[in-house]
């Protein structure tokens, strides 16, 4: 693949129509001599980050700090015995030189991702002279080979994705979303700046590094999203849509802390939920290892704070919240009733259990007000495989369980129970078929077993029930669920 292809061949990634921000070369230059300057005065926004050694590093460290406070870590000394002829360009030419990039490399001098590249043809251009690069290319969101992938779960453990904490682990392979992704990087490629996808833990760790190459963090607290939102979309860039890469003089107008890191070969960083950050890449070549986590103790932002706010700008989802909810229940509930009376979950089945509650009452039509209208619901069972994996066709997100199908429209036109009770729908409204995974009753049922399964571990280590767990909602109150509302009664 030539590194100067016509226009033909490449994808236009950014949707946003105020997101064309090219950040200019000069720019970049700069950008480290700048950033010296400023962190010399005590009025910057620029703090350093602290640094603790990975022996240091512990899960309660994480929950305390990064998820309770919203504050980065910074941990060094994650590679220190590892494979380093694993973790190369070399390895990755070797093995999987033929596999195709998706929407990868990304052109930055015109935010597009170019297409039908192979990871042997983006490593032999990073492997030429900077001076024989035409354009500056970023190897993002590349694969991770099943080698790394292991190789990283049995050195890292508790603090990788898909283990027992990060909630994606209970779903099925067909419905896990792809977290893990490589990051090769040359000088003066970036990472625009971003929040993690609905509101989950980042992780990022430097596996391999040229001499005197390394990236440039900038990381805000969680608390200040509201503020890095604010600052970024001054400049036409917008936090969810991973487009704006400011330089320095813009960051310095921020009256709230930026976290500066720069991260070597073995460091390994955790971004808090929704912590805006973005990421230069200095030197030769880098190649950085990412994941995300969502866990009992991030989803009740998620599901309270990021997801409604993602139904209201239409972004995809990707993660199946309530999947997440649902599957990491039975999970906690599998295991008591195994007589696995772990301490921690108390906290992860208060959380679920909450949160469990309001999906199946959202999915929830009174019986009463159906005997007042004479009628009963029609309903209709999918016959998918593999349920959960539709998506509402008007707000981009997951399908959980209920949701309205439209029979007129072709490509399986489902519209969420959310979008149908905010008039959302199609022109075929009046035809509209009410679809189910599975029956309310069954979800009432599971949701009284795990409510005994929390009584049940209370017991078994001697602590008094908290009544904050239990169900608030006993299904016959004269609230309206989002199901009733779509299914037009009245308010």
């Amino acid at each position: 693949m030539k590194v100067d292809e016509t226009p033909e061949n490449v994808l236009e990634v950014i949707e946003n129509p105020l997101s064309k921000f090219v950040v200019p070369p000069e720019s970049l230059e700069k950008f480290e001599g700048l950033l010296d300057e400023h962190m010399k005065n005590p009025n910057s926004p620029f703090k350093k980050l602290t640094p603790i050694s990975y022996k240091d590093l512990t899960p309660g460290l994480i929950e305390r700090e990064v998820i309770t406070k919203g504050m980065p870590l910074y941990v060094t000394g994650v590679c220190t015995n590892w494979n380093k002829d694993l973790f190369s360009c070399d390895w990755l030419e070797e093995h999987f030189g033929d596999w195709e990039m998706i929407n990868s490399p990304r052109d930055l001098q015109a935010m597009v991702d170019l297409t039908g590249w192979t990871l042997k043809d983006y490593i032999q251009y990073v492997a030429q002279e900077p001076s024989q690069r035409k354009k500056s290319l970023y190897g993002k969101d590349i694969t991770c080979p099943e080698q790394w992938r292991n190789y990283i779960a049995h050195q890292l453990n508790s603090y990788f994705c898909y283990e027992q904490r990060d909630l994606v682990c209970h779903l099925s392979k067909e419905q896990q979303p792809e977290t893990l992704m490589v990051y090769i990087g040359i000088d003066n490629t970036y990472t625009p700046a971003h929040t993690d996808i609905l509101g989950s833990i980042g992780h990022n760790i430097m596996v391999y590094a040229d001499a005197d190459s390394y990236a440039i963090w900038f990381i805000t607290e969680t608390k200040y999203k509201s503020k890095a939102s604010a600052l970024f979309g001054k400049y036409g860039g917008s936090l969810e849509h991973d487009n704006c890469f400011l330089a320095i003089e813009k960051l310095a107008e921020a009256d709230f802390p930026f976290y500066v890191i720069k991260q070597k070969r073995g460091d390994f960083i955790v971004v808090p939920p929704d912590a805006a950050h973005q990421v230069l890449n200095k030197g030769g070549k880098t190649i950085k290892v990412a994941w995300n986590r969502i866990t009992p103790s991030t989803i009740v932002h998620t599901y309270y704070s990021v997801l409604p706010f993602y139904h209201e700008i239409c972004k995809a989802e990707v993660y199946r919240v309530k999947s997440l909810v649902y599957y990491g229940l039975k999970d906690r509930l599998k295991m008591i009733n195994e007589g696995c009376y772990e301490e921690r979950y108390l906290a992860e089945l208060a959380n679920l259990i909450r949160l469990f509650e309001e999906i199946v009452y959202d999915e929830w039509v009174p019986d009463d007000l159906l005997h007042e209208r004479k009628e009963d619901i029609e309903k209709v069972k999918f016959n998918d495989r593999v349920p959960h994996l539709r998506t509402c066709n008007f707000c981009n997100l997951d399908i959980f369980n209920r949701c309205y199908r439209c029979p007129v429209c072709t490509d399986d036109y489902d519209i969420c129970l959310a979008c149908i009770a905010e008039g959302r729908g199609c022109k075929h409204n009046p035809e509209l078929v009410l679809m189910e995974h599975i029956s309310v009753n069954k979800l009432k049922d599971d949701l009284k077993k795990a409510v005994e399964a929390y009584q049940t571990l209370c017991r078994h280590l001697q602590v008094p029930k908290a009544e904050s767990v239990l169900p608030k909602n006993n299904f016959e109150d004269e609230h309206f669920s989002l199901a009733a509302l779509a299914y037009g009664l009245p308010l």
